[in-house]
């Protein structure tokens, strides 16, 4: 299992979280997240703004209305596949501006 930290993750749904660690499988796919509260062990930190999407799903076919793809998204499901894609270039401050981003599939 992997661990990354950012300052602000987007679900599916669009639903935005701040201060965030989420928990990849051996195959790169998010297992889970939980808020972070205080320095962890062997965390990942990537400052900026990271995108959840369905596996096989990339930002780039959605580009520049990913807000509103992101906002069409059904909630996530248990047991469905989703990547995590970081997105180079955004401040996290930005409310789902992603033009101009470049992304990077962690994993």
């Amino acid at each position: 299992m992997k661990k990354i930290a950012c300052h602000t993750l987007y679900l599916p749904s669009g639903i935005r979280l701040s201060g965030v660690v989420m928990e990849l499988d051996a195959d790169g796919y998010l297992s889970g997240w939980h808020p972070l509260v205080a320095e962890e062990p062997f965390v990942e930190w990537r400052s900026g703004v990271c995108v959840v999407l369905p596996f096989g799903d990339c930002p780039e076919r959605h580009m520049p209305g990913l807000g509103a793809y992101l906002d069409r998204l059904p909630p996530m499901k248990l047991g469905e596949a989703y990547v995590v894609w970081y997105a180079d270039g955004m401040a996290a401050d930005e409310e789902k501006n992603f033009t101009g981003a470049f992304f990077e599939k962690w994993g």
